[in-house]
């Protein structure tokens, strides 16, 4: 099985463009509301939680500033899942829905 590092690399790489991943993170972790999730729980989350999170906490900040949104009329939270130790994503109905 490959690694998610591998398959991103190669599809950068398609598109001819560089996979640098610290800097993907740092990008994704100085996001204001990643580190007002993070400050919140920082009671919750360790080093090794953050780490095995990376890729979900760059999928939600991709997702919230995307036009090309997953899943049309929800808008993207973090969360933590405390049975599994990760951050992961979850989708909200946006305002727009809920007025429909």
């Amino acid at each position: 099985m490959r690694s998610l590092d591998e398959i991103f690399a190669e599809q950068f790489k398609k598109r001819n463009l560089k996979f640098d991943k610290k800097s993907l993170a740092t990008e994704a972790l100085n996001d204001p509301e990643v580190k007002n999730f993070l400050s919140q729980n920082k009671d919750l989350i360790t080093q090794p939680i953050l780490n095995r999170s990376l890729s979900n906490i760059y999928e939600f900040v991709h997702q919230k500033n995307s036009n090309d949104k997953t899943i049309d009329g929800y808008q993207p939270i973090l969360a933590y899942n405390s049975d599994l130790k990760i951050i992961e994503i979850r989708y909200t109905l946006t305002n727009e829905l809920h007025r429909h």
